[in-house]
């Protein structure tokens, strides 16, 4: 049996206050991650954008020389050949890059879903609480009508042995 003041769902809000501690928690690893992500994605659209700038200026370089005579036509194939690979190259980037956009993507979701748990939770351990101030607003009242009470009686009973 609980004791006469103690607060039957005592239980129940620990409960909704750990969910809220555990939504909290979940959240904030949520937000890690994605700033995680954006910052990988952020690295892989750098790596992109240097590895196109390396590219352009070697093929800019390369064809400066052939029209000034500098280089041979089997130089020219090489280029080419070199040029197939680094669009190998930027293709297996872009992929990365586009990966890490599906990241960030994926993370932010987790976030907004963190966030929505967690306001769930706290919504939910807000009921309980409330109830439980109710609960002590009762029995402080029934209290102070006992102690009213009590009071009343001993005055009428005073009266009633003065008579």
């Amino acid at each position: 049996m609980t004791p006469k003041n103690h607060y039957p769902l005592e239980p129940l809000l620990q409960k909704r206050e750990d969910e809220v501690d555990t939504c909290a928690r979940e959240m904030s690893e949520s937000a890690q991650n994605a700033r995680q992500a954006e910052k990988q994605h952020a690295q892989a659209k750098t790596a992109t954008q240097r590895h196109a700038d390396r590219v352009k200026a070697q093929t800019v370089e390369e064809t400066e020389r052939f029209d000034l005579g500098e280089s041979a036509a089997l130089d020219m194939m090489h280029l080419h050949a070199w040029r197939l690979v680094q669009q190998r190259k930027t293709e297996q980037l872009e992929e990365q890059e586009k990966a890490t956009e599906d990241r960030v993507i994926d993370a932010q979701k987790q976030v907004k879903q963190a966030q929505a748990n967690l306001a769930t939770a706290r919504a939910h351990a807000k009921v309980i609480e409330k109830h439980k101030e109710r609960f002590a607003a009762k029995k402080r009242k029934a209290e102070e009508q006992r102690l009213e009470d009590e009071i009343e009686d001993g005055f009428n009973s005073r009266h009633r042995r003065q008579d």
